[in-house]
């Protein structure tokens, strides 16, 4: 029994190892699979006409996005200037994009785009996702989702980038007027200054000392 015990033993730290190599070769790869998608990524997301915007205007004629493509948008105009004796009928603008989401989009189509980029962070690779645009246009509904509980389909990139890795350790960290703050201090209470620093002088790991952090079991906590 102890010969077998010793050989099952040895058989199960062989097996351990083999984990580990497969499983570090699966984050270069995966890794190798996201630099080749381009380490940076710019989707473009048209929301659709709100009601009072549509009592304004019908629809969004201005806007195309060629069949087929993904990539592109072409958005036109009237053209109100003349060059000499010639009027052209319109302007056109052609954008091109990593990826183009038209207003019937849904919250998952975007989620698609990006839950690989999860992986990445859970493997320890620096993740960074913000949305960009006017004040208005659904840079919180996409992040977030809506101001008040609703359908799961409608759920943002956050809740649903947070769904299944549990637990860890989370802080919340805004950026504002070139100011960090700690939104997990308590109201009125004052933190220490914070600063991004390099873990080490020849590392590109980035950390904020004195950053509140905290221990999260499920979905409802974060």
């Amino acid at each position: 029994l102890r010969e077998l015990e010793a050989s099952q033993r040895a058989l199960l730290a062989e097996h351990e190892e083999r984990i580990h190599l497969l499983e570090m070769e699966r984050r270069r790869l995966h890794n190798d699979i996201q630099e080749l998608r381009g380490n940076i990524r710019v989707f473009c997301r048209v929301r659709p006409l709100l009601p009072e915007e549509l009592q304004r205007q019908r629809g969004l004629p201005h806007l195309h996005f060629p069949a087929g493509d993904t990539r592109s948008l072409v958005l036109t105009r009237p053209d109100d200037s003349q060059v000499g004796r010639e009027r052209r009928a319109e302007l056109r603008y052609d954008f091109s994009f990593d990826r183009v989401f038209p207003p019937g989009a849904s919250q998952q189509d975007i989620f698609k785009e990006i839950q690989l980029l999860v992986q990445s962070a859970l493997d320890g690779y620096p993740v960074c996702i913000f949305a960009y645009g006017q004040t208005g246009s659904g840079k919180t509904f996409t992040m977030e989702g809506p101001a008040l509980p609703g359908p799961p389909e409608s759920r943002g990139m956050i809740p649903r980038a947070v769904r299944h890795p549990y637990g860890f350790s989370a802080s919340f960290l805004e950026i504002y007027n070139e100011g960090l703050r700690d939104l997990l201090l308590a109201k009125g209470e004052r933190g220490s200054e914070l600063e991004i620093r390099r873990l080490a002088p020849d590392s590109d790991q980035l950390h904020v000392p004195n950053l509140t952090w905290v221990p999260v079991e499920s979905e409802e906590q974060v």
